[in-house]
């Protein structure tokens, strides 16, 4: 029967393809399969009875850190990975387990060691943390900010450093937490709560998506971002994880919103431009002042419906406003009415004063200046919205215009210089009518008493 059992354990051993000794307490060798034979391509005999450490490892002692020598120690079953030279000559690297063989009364004696070549398993395993740290080092390359998401789960698999920088987190609370999460402070899905959800566009379409998107950065400032996302399909096409790029694209927004403030700005523009040209030119075919006032009146009138224009013009001289009596009624009567405040006030010497000082036209108004004469203070104190200027050809003032409106409507930068510009064109023209019709009128006079002195009723 003893027969029998040794017979059977030797095959037992022997079938095993992985090398196996039993050691007693000294490291002596006492029993071998084929596989470690073959291993060390030693024979039986010169492997049994003697110490491990020498026959396998030709050592004189046993070798520093011998997990057998722990197993002997604590009883304990003991692993580790080690490079063992074969029979070849080749290193190989093993995973090497010890097992304590005890007595009946549980004390240690012998001690099984099984060798596993690890070899083909470690170089698969090397070649994956190499790819593993390749892919890293791909990822955090790309200055996008990158998430690796899974499907199903919303779940981030991966990220890259401008992401983590993005979003101020560091990478052991993102990885494995759901993008919404992560991203928007969420607890479901950014399309259930109203948002696009770029990863959900695509899980739906299979098809990349792109689409921008407002997030804070690191320190709470919003940005615009620029997110595309992009189906990475498994052998039985179905999606298996979904890449996710942002871009900040906040200047580039910003620049494209610009431009088209500027565009619609310079449209606006050349508009005014055509009509300061049109009404300009309509202006120099009038042949008198009050024809001018009037059309002036007409074309504020279009512009505002409900301001009231007020036209102050200076005679040739620059000594006296001028009554412009051959105006619309309608047009005159808030002039003289204003013309007519003034001189109970006293104030028509400091108003021509100052036209007559003033060389450039400086706009003044409601919210536009603090620095106002005090003729316009008074004359429109109950007035919540006005600007004026004066009306000025080279080097001279001529007259002054002003706009006010009983609404508190606040006149832009535009609509005033529209005004500017039109009174800077025609200021010409209207000095020139102006003295034509102050020689007109002085010569009327010379002549009107010229006559009388002889006689005649010059009617």
């Amino acid at each position: 029967m003893v027969n029998y059992d040794e017979k059977l354990l030797s095959r037992v051993f022997d079938s095993v393809t992985d090398s196996l000794a039993i050691y007693d307490r000294e490291f002596r060798v006492l029993r071998i399969n084929q596989a470690l034979t073959q291993l060390f391509g030693l024979p039986t005999q010169e492997i049994i009875g003697n110490y491990c450490y020498k026959v396998f490892y030709d050592r004189t002692q046993i070798c520093d850190e011998c997990h057998v020598k722990e197993v002997f120690r604590t009883s304990e079953k003991q692993m580790l990975e080690k490079y063992v030279t074969i029979a070849d000559g080749s290193k190989r690297i093993f995973e090497v387990h010890s097992f304590p063989i005890k007595d009946f009364k549980g004390k240690t004696i012998q001690a099984v060691e099984h060798f596993r070549d690890i070899s083909k398993r470690k170089k698969f395993e090397n070649q994956l943390e190499a790819s593993k740290k390749f892919n890293e080092k791909v990822v955090n390359s790309i200055t996008d900010n990158l998430t690796i998401i899974d499907p199903d789960t919303y779940r981030i698999i991966q990220a890259n450093e401008p992401f983590y920088s993005r979003i101020g987190i560091k990478p052991v609370d993102v990885i494995g937490n759901k993008c919404h999460v992560v991203m928007s402070g969420r607890l479901t899905p950014c399309d259930e709560v109203g948002g696009q959800c770029a990863v959900q566009k695509t899980i739906h379409s299979k098809q990349p998506f792109i689409s921008d998107k407002i997030y804070p950065n690191s320190s709470g400032k919003p940005q615009v971002l620029q997110v595309a996302t992009y189906p990475i399909f498994d052998n039985q096409g179905e999606i298996s994880s979904i890449i996710r790029l942002e871009r900040d694209v906040t200047e580039k927004r910003k620049m494209a919103d610009d431009l088209a403030f500027r565009t619609k700005e310079l449209q606006g523009t050349q508009h005014q431009l055509e009509r300061l040209f049109k009404i300009s030119r309509q202006v120099n075919a009038k042949n008198t002042i009050s024809e001018i006032v009037d059309y002036a009146h007409e074309v504020t009138q279009k512009i505002f419906p409900d301001a009231v224009p007020l036209i102050f013009l200076l005679d040739a001289r620059g000594q006296n406003l001028l009554s412009l009596e051959g105006c619309n009624p309608t047009v005159l009567e808030p002039i003289l009415r204003v013309q007519q405040e003034i001189e109970k006030l006293e104030l028509v010497s400091n108003f021509i004063q100052y036209l007559q000082n003033t060389r450039e036209p400086r706009v003044v108004g409601s919210t536009y200046n603090t620095d106002i004469p005090d003729f316009l203070r008074i004359i429109l104190r109950d007035c919540p919205s006005w600007f004026g200027f004066p009306i000025s050809a080279p080097q001279q003032s001529i007259g002054y215009f002003v706009l006010s409106s009983q609404d508190a409507h606040e006149f832009s930068y535009g609509e005033i210089n529209f005004f500017l510009t039109l009174f800077n064109q025609i200021a010409g023209h209207i000095r020139h009518l102006v003295t034509y019709e102050t020689e007109i009128n002085d010569l009327t006079d010379r002549f009107g008493r010229r006559f009388r002195r002889y006689g005649f009723n010059c009617r």
